[in-house]
């Protein structure tokens, strides 16, 4: 399971009027546009030692790397221009594609009420639009239709992505926006004992995009009629409650705790299942050949879904620790937890076999259970400490919408002949418990650390979405699995001014036992997990004056190879390893910082993913999701 990361931004500070400013500008490989940047951020005293305020804001454009084309006469498009057609009197081009424009900003203040008591609101808001999508299309062979499936059966090679023209029918503009703001209030008393620390935030999060569908529509209902033009959108609507209050101790002895209660309330339509508002192509109804499974209620209705899902969590949690020795502490925690998902809502259209619509009344499922921790830490010396540690997580099951038997049953047999549309709307909890040991350790008065740590974890009921070819997907339970192996990280500044940094991790995750409701066998690897992964950074300071210095950073990353989870259970495409190398170099004296910045220096075009289509992928065409291309820019910052 991936790991969570925690952002603690800074908070206000009473003492004095500080902040900073920064700028940067950029230019990257395959663009029209430059990127450019600017962000800062100003702490105010308001009241000596009782209040203060902290603003911060940003903007960011980032440039399109993408170029579509587009058959230039809409009546030509299947007949003698194909997205494939390269011959510039047939297609029409447009640049700056998947160019997006961020933007937010943060406000807080800090209120000492008194010595004991403070309370500290914030408010954060961030907007994203873009105009496409950053996807390389990846084709797998030539034809008629410039997108036909490959003639090689079984596995195909590794997909790198090299092309990055969106090649269309159409002038049918992709992209969309994501905006989220959240809302907090967080109270922290010093009892003399220990500090009662109480949170409560209001998260709320809509994001809209449109996806072209005209080659979908084509290839799976009128191929060889004349394709038609048509998008289809999806909308993320949700919101979170959450109120969690603590009391972590401060006693003078050896045993220490921390013990509180948590709630959360989210609902709306969440990321894995969407709002689809009608997606209308007209003339679709009387191009279609076969009018019993057309939309009754709208017969251009390509697909149309409404879903929305419920999710309360209560939890108690406490952790204790007790320090044997001055050496040696141990660590025990539980965590007790009640979560009911409820959901459904309902699909129509000729996308979901058509005919009325397909209904999933309102369904709830419980997870309960108990989390437990245990973990020991002994501390050598100053510098150098080894610990051991247990714990279990887990992920509540779930409901998603149902696949339409009558479009996917074909392939939903093929994973097991037994099984119905009706199994796959449920999930159960999937849990794993974690063995780990490893080390701290200082050397050479701390001019060289060695950290380092081996796991092994025991994964059962793996939830794992399966993407079936037919557009839908869904959360399956996929049996159990290992994943054992290893991290280590060295730094050292063995000369004055040089600082080194290498940091390797291996792991070997596996299927051990298989499921009746997923296509993954005993010893196919986790989906989307690399074996190795690897970092090196090198940076050099060269003192120029008393004033001013000069700093070189050299950042080398390397991702092993993975395995794709998007789009095709029965031949999952591999990710092939990438490495990415990054260069900096940076005058700063007293507050202020000049540098030149250089961005994945050897242009490395990254296989991320292939992405999950909102409509489906088209035969014979998937959609690479793609790092950002070789960059150069400068930068400057200014602290005050």
């Amino acid at each position: 399971m991936a790991g969570v990361v925690r952002i603690i931004t800074k908070q206000p500070d009473t003492g004095a009027v500080d902040g900073f400013v920064h700028a940067e500008a950029s230019d990257t490989w395959h663009t029209e546009q430059p990127n450019y940047n600017f962000d800062g951020a100003v702490n105010v005293p308001l009241v000596d030692d009782h209040a203060a305020l902290r603003v911060s804001g940003f903007f960011e454009r980032d440039a399109g790397y993408f170029w579509r084309t587009y058959c230039t006469n809409p009546a030509t498009a299947g007949v003698n221009c194909y997205p494939a057609t390269t011959n510039p009197s047939l297609v029409t081009t447009i640049k700056d594609q998947g160019a997006t424009d961020n933007y937010g900003g943060s406000l807080a203040i800090t209120v000492k009420a008194s010595d004991a008591l403070t309370i500290t609101p914030r408010f954060l808001y961030q907007k994203s639009i873009y105009n496409g999508f950053p996807l390389a299309d990846a084709p797998q062979g030539g034809g008629p239709a410039g997108f036909p499936a490959p003639a090689v059966l079984g596995p195909l090679p590794p997909i790198t992505p090299s092309d990055f023209t969106q090649g269309r029918f159409f002038n049918t503009q992709e992209g969309g926006s994501d905006q989220w703001s959240l809302a907090t209030v967080t109270a922290k008393y010093d009892t003399g004992i220990g500090r009662l620390i109480s949170s409560t935030s209001y998260f709320s999060r809509d994001v809209f995009e449109r996806e072209n569908m005209s080659e979908w529509v084509w290839q799976t209902f009128l191929a060889p009629g004349v394709p038609l033009p048509g998008t289809m959108s999806e909308q993320k609507k949700y919101d979170n409650f959450v109120q969690e209050v603590r009391f972590a101790s401060e006693f003078s002895g050896p045993w220490q705790f921390v013990t509180g209660a948590y709630f959360s309330d989210l609902h709306g339509s969440l990321p894995w299942a969407g709002q689809y508002p009608n997606s209308d192509m007209p003339g679709f109804a009387a191009a279609f050949p076969y009018p019993a499974s057309l939309d009754p209620t709208d017969s251009n209705n390509i697909f149309a879904e409404t879903y929305y899902t419920s999710i309360r969590e209560q939890a108690l949690f406490s952790e204790t620790s007790y320090q044997f020795t001055s050496n040696l502490k141990g660590t025990v925690g539980l965590r007790l937890y009640d979560i009911d998902t409820t959901a459904g809502g309902d699909q129509h259209g000729a996308g979901a076999g058509g005919g009325p619509p397909l209904v999933d009344p309102d369904e709830t499922v419980t997870a309960r259970g108990v989390n437990p921790k245990g973990e020991l830490q002994y501390q050598i010396n100053h510098a150098d400490m080894v610990y051991g540690l247990i714990a279990k997580g887990f992920r509540p099951g779930g409901l998603v919408p149902s696949v339409p038997e009558s479009v996917c049953g074909i392939y939903i047999s093929e994973i097991n002949p037994n099984l119905t549309a009706n199994d796959l709307r449920r999930y159960n909890s999937d849990s794993l418990w974690n063995y780990e040991v490893g080390a701290k350790t200082g050397w050479l008065d701390n001019r060289l650390t060695v950290n380092g740590s081996a796991f092994y974890i025991k994964w059962d009921n793996i939830q794992q979405w399966v993407p079936l070819p037919c557009g839908f997907q869904y959360r399956a339970n996929a049996g159990a699995a290992v994943s054992k192996g290893f991290e280590l990280e060295v730094h050292s500044r063995p000369a004055e001014g040089l600082d080194l940094t290498l940091g390797v991790g291996y792991n070997d995750a596996r299927i051990t036992a298989s499921s009746d409701n997923s296509p993954q066998k005993v010893g196919d690897r986790l989906l989307q997990v690399p074996d190795w992964t690897a970092d090196a950074a090198v940076a050099y300071t060269v003192p120029l004056s008393s004033a001013h210095n000069l700093v070189g950073t050299l950042d080398y990353g390397y991702v092993g190879s993975s395995i794709s989870a998007n789009n095709d259970p029965f031949d999952p495409r591999v990710r092939p390893s990438y490495e990415i190398v990054d260069a900096r170099v940076a005058l700063k004296w007293g507050q202020q910082e000049l540098a030149l910045v250089g961005k994945n220096l050897t242009n490395t075009h990254a296989n991320l993913g292939d992405n999950r289509s909102i409509v489906a992928e088209t035969i014979g065409r998937p959609r690479i999701v793609t790092n950002q291309p070789e960059t150069f820019g400068v930068e400057f910052r200014s602290n005050f």
